[in-house]
């Protein structure tokens, strides 16, 4: 139940290779790393789309391991232990039956004997030898009785009392798990930084600006012909503003027509 992480790539150096760089030097755990191609993760295209999808690859990887280091084992734990004790307990019953069973039948024999002794009577060699080998019995299954009560008594106090013991795996591998994943992750998405870099570039390059507060503003109240960014603006506003003069002028000879026909009753529809 080791984890392994999994953002090791075929060139990676050793553990403690990389002393005095901490950058590139890979996490140091006692777990065995899982080494994977690192054109899946570490040598990922540099966009943030491609670095997306190699997080959620490495995250299924890690949710896999996650799964047979911690799931897995708490469930194999509880079956171990549950079966035991229950079985245990099973046959605890058995040998309490049989201790009840010796007890009652030689408590029997033995009223039976000072019944006899009581009348002045001696107990015949058979019954006496009867008593006597179910008093063998009796101490026999008294004694394992006790034997097995303790141990399961052991069983039960030492999986409840110190079950923190089979908890420390548990809390080890989470530890290593977070540790590994956060590492493989933050090595990842340090390819970001050459994007952002890029994003930087774009914005100082763009003649009008952009600014990375967006521009909400300027969509909410600003003029068109303010917000407009295009390259052939200074071609088309003058077209724009013609059309724009046109069809405003249309609108106002069609209405006065209308309103001219409606005095007149006759239906502009027409």
């Amino acid at each position: 139940y080791a984890f392994k992480s999994s953002f090791i790539s075929e060139e990676d150096p050793p553990v403690n290779a990389n002393v005095g760089n901490e950058e590139d030097a890979p996490v140091t755990t006692p777990f065995e790393k899982q080494v994977i191609k690192g054109s899946e993760y570490s040598q990922v295209d540099i966009s943030n789309f491609s670095v997306a999808q190699a997080s959620h690859k490495l995250t299924l990887t890690y949710a896999e391991q996650y799964q047979s280091s911690i799931i897995d084992y708490a469930e194999e734990w509880l079956q171990v232990v549950t079966t035991r004790i229950q079985s245990r307990l099973i046959e605890f019953d058995k040998l309490r039956d049989s201790l009840n069973h010796y007890v009652t039948k030689v408590s029997e024999l033995r009223v039976e004997a000072r019944k006899l002794e009581s009348h002045g009577k001696t107990i015949s060699p058979k019954k006496s030898e009867k008593l006597e080998r179910n008093e063998l019995k009796l101490n026999g299954a008294r004694e394992a009785h006790h034997t097995y009560g303790q141990s399961l008594y052991l069983l039960i106090d030492e999986v409840t009392a110190r079950g923190w013991r089979d908890l420390f795996p548990l809390i080890v591998n989470s530890v290593h798990f977070d540790l590994n994943y956060s590492s493989d992750q933050a090595k990842l998405y340090s390819k970001l930084e050459a994007i952002s870099d890029m994003l930087d570039e774009v914005a100082a390059a763009d003649p009008l600006g952009l600014d990375i507060d967006g521009r909400l503003e300027q969509l909410k109240k600003a003029a068109p012909e303010e917000v407009y960014t295009g390259k052939e603006y200074s071609r088309v506003h003058p077209v724009l503003k013609a059309i724009c003069k046109f069809e405003l002028t249309f609108y106002m000879v069609y209405n006065s027509f209308a309103l001219l026909l409606q005095s007149n009753n006759i239906n502009p529809q027409r």
